[in-house]
């Protein structure tokens, strides 16, 4: 193996009250990936074959809850929550309508292929896109006590819709289609943040006012040999892990291990091909996002 470098960032303990309310400010706070959200039911809609077929949304049959007049209702869903994942390969132009809180009248309506496509507020890029994996839309919706999704058309196909439900007492705003100053500079956080990958993105993985210190570590391996990369007896969190020359990881027969240590456990709490931890698939490296992946060496 060739000299690598590694790059870990640690950061000093920090108070843990600091939690964003749900809806945008969970886009860009990384920091609170780790912390479980207690009393919170994660599901979803879709067009699945409800019979566990394979009919998923290629004829539409399962493709909506139910009729509504000269619409198809494709979510219902009661409050406080947030809609987090709109995805579908098969957008049309129909309308999409979403309503909040037993409203009559939608506070959303565009045509379906417009959450996706960045030409409407507030549906913004790169929160919203298309690519390979079809058309996807990030902008969290959330409501306070019910969210209906109703696409005015005679079919639907392929969907999914992906949503949280808090408890009562989650403080939680219904989304408004004049959304304040303040509000815009947050979305603006995580526009930039989903612009931002395939680089380095400590500054949100990393608490805000946390002191983050860098670590670097430089080693030539031959076959059999080990090497301690990082080590520490201070309390806190690493941030980020940088490894080069990515060729070093290149290799079918996955060799080179990665093992992670806590509080002095003799069995490694991560133990795992180092190539696979960035990504890597059939010795090469295969992605490129926000939280892990390969650019460039």
């Amino acid at each position: 193996m060739k000299s690598s470098i590694l790059c870990a960032a640690l950061l000093s303990p920090f108070a843990v009250a600091d939690s964003p309310a749900p809806g945008i400010d969970e886009l860009y706070r990384l920091d609170r990936l780790p912390f479980l959200r207690e009393g919170v039911t994660v599901g979803s809609f879709s067009s699945y074959d409800r019979t566990g077929g394979n009919n998923d949304g290629f004829s539409g049959k399962y493709s909506f809850l139910r009729r509504e007049k000269d619409g198809l209702v494709i979510a219902d869903l009661k409050g406080p929550g947030v809609i987090y994942r709109i995805a579908t390969p098969t957008p049309t132009e129909d309308p999409i309508e979403f309503y909040f809180d037993g409203e009559a009248k939608p506070r959303i309506r565009v045509p379906f292929v417009d959450l996706f496509t960045g030409k409407k507020e507030p549906f913004v890029r790169p929160l919203v896109g298309y690519g390979l994996g079809g058309f996807y839309c990030y902008l969290p919706l959330p409501f306070k006590k019910s969210c209906k999704i109703v696409v005015r058309a005679p079919q639907v196909r392929f969907y999914q819709i992906n949503y949280a439900l808090y408890p009562p007492s989650a403080s939680i705003e219904t989304f408004s289609p004049k959304p304040s100053e303040s509000y815009l500079k947050r979305r603006k956080k995580a526009q930039d943040l989903f612009a931002a990958y395939g680089s380095d993105i400590t500054s949100y993985t990393a608490p805000p006012g946390a002191s983050v210190e860098i670590r670097r570590f430089s080693a030539k391996l031959k076959p059999g040999d080990k090497a301690v990369l990082f080590s520490t007896d201070r309390g806190g969190r690493i941030v980020g892990l940088h490894l080069r020359p990515a060729a070093s990881l290149a290799a079918k027969d996955r060799a080179l291990t990665l093992r992670a240590f806590w509080d002095g456990d003799e069995k490694p709490a991560v133990l795992c091909p180092a190539g696979d931890l960035f990504g890597y698939a059939w010795g090469k490296p295969a992605v490129r996002s926000l939280l892990f992946g390969t650019r460039g060496d």
